[in-house]
């Protein structure tokens, strides 16, 4: 360590002297591996191409995680502009009025959790169905009688009056 007189040690000095002493790191050993060509990289991390099946003479890409980019680019598929055009899409809020209330139900059933139970649920609210968290069914008044979706069988079902709770 080198001191001058009337100042603290320097800093800079030390450090030096310690990155001699310490031998090479981590980030050396990977940088190392980087500029490497991809068939030693394997070699050098320890995976042996045999060892993975691979013929020493194949023309896999063998790609590591010490590699500048780690995963394969795929080239994008050819697809024909006509696909990724949609005319006259209506937007959602104009077909959830139109689909049946077994659609709605099924809506509601098959997508927990989602905006699509929420957006099926309101429809069904709109046009007078109710839905009680205890029995977890939906039911609903008509001048008929009172009904209720029956999911075991996936259809509406009457229920007598006698057991009816509006």
């Amino acid at each position: 360590m080198i001191i001058r007189s009337g100042s603290a040690p320097s800093s800079r000095v030390t450090d030096k002297l310690d990155d001699v002493n310490r031998g090479p790191t981590i980030k050396d050993f990977i940088n190392e591996i980087r500029s490497l060509p991809p068939e030693q990289k394997m070699a050098q991390i320890g995976i042996e191409r045999q060892v993975l099946g691979i013929p020493e003479n194949s023309t896999f890409d063998g790609r590591s995680f010490f590699s500048d980019n780690a995963f394969a680019i795929l080239d994008p598929s050819k697809t024909p502009k006509d696909w990724l055009d949609f005319i006259n899409v209506s937007p959602i809020a104009s077909v959830i009025p139109k689909m049946p209330d077994e659609t709605l139900f099924f809506m509601f059933y098959a997508q927990p959790h989602d905006i699509v139970q929420e957006i099926a649920a309101q429809e069904l609210i709109k046009r007078g169905w109710k839905y009680s968290s205890k029995t977890m069914m939906w039911s609903i008044q008509k001048r008929e009688g009172f009904f209720s979706f029956d999911i075991k069988n996936w259809s509406i079902k009457e229920i007598p009056t006698s057991q009816s709770n509006p």
